[in-house]
């Protein structure tokens, strides 16, 4: 099994939500790869040049971009590119390569949260909510979307809000060590209420993963 070399470096040069069954088109060889499924070029010459030099200058084996966009006649178009080793045997990063992103996947919940609470405010999403609920907003509270939801501190319980969980100000610390590989998102739930706080809800930022229990929320409400 090769040892992969890539380290988890994202450039985000454009991020679109999209629903599209827009074609791709295979990425042909070459150190420098890329791919435009229109005329439109974002990665440019002038772009590469300037990633390739960011890899060499931070020691980075290897780098991938993709730009979704909307065109002018809102039609989905795609880039991509690909610069540099996926391997230490010299296999070249393509837009098919997978990246251990760590917690830049919290961005895209937080993404993907903000485009739901939106089709929710503009009558696009028409998912029956639970009995409490009549829309879905940053401040809905998790306990009224997840009844399961308990914590060691009652008030933060009741109180707590999609916004937030997102915000890491739940008053939860990391506990990363409650949880284990083969635990599902309701495993995580239903041990949160034994978790001891470091501080009172919204009472000051303190990192943690437990954010990942809205990813279920998106599967009942999408």
């Amino acid at each position: 099994m090769f040892r992969s070399l890539v380290l988890p470096c994202v450039f985000a040069a454009s991020l679109t939500i999209v629903a599209s069954s827009a074609k791709q088109i295979p990425l042909g060889a070459g150190p420098a790869q890329h791919v435009n499924t229109k005329s439109h070029q974002t990665i440019t010459p002038e772009l590469s040049s300037y990633l390739q030099g960011l890899l060499d200058r931070s020691d980075v084996p290897g780098l991938s971009v993709g730009v979704v966009r909307l065109s002018g006649k809102r039609e989905v178009e795609k880039e991509y590119g690909a610069w540099g080793n996926m391997t230490e045997d010299g296999n070249k990063v393509t837009h098919d390569t997978l990246f251990n992103i760590g917690s830049c996947s919290k961005a895209f919940l937080s993404a993907a949260v903000g485009i739901l609470i939106d089709d929710f405010a503009q009558g696009k999403n028409v998912t029956v909510l639970p009995p409490k609920l009549r829309t879905f907003t940053w401040d809905t509270k998790i306990k009224h979307l997840l009844p399961e939801w308990n914590l060691v501190d009652e008030w933060a319980t009741e109180k707590a809000n999609v916004k937030d969980i997102l915000s890491h100000v739940s008053g939860l610390p990391r506990h990363d060590a409650s949880y284990a590989p083969g635990d599902t998102v309701s495993d995580m739930i239903h041990k949160m209420q034994h978790l001891r706080p470091v501080c009172e809800l919204r009472e000051r930022w303190y990192y943690n993963n437990q954010v990942t229990l809205l990813g279920h929320l998106m599967f009942a409400l999408h």
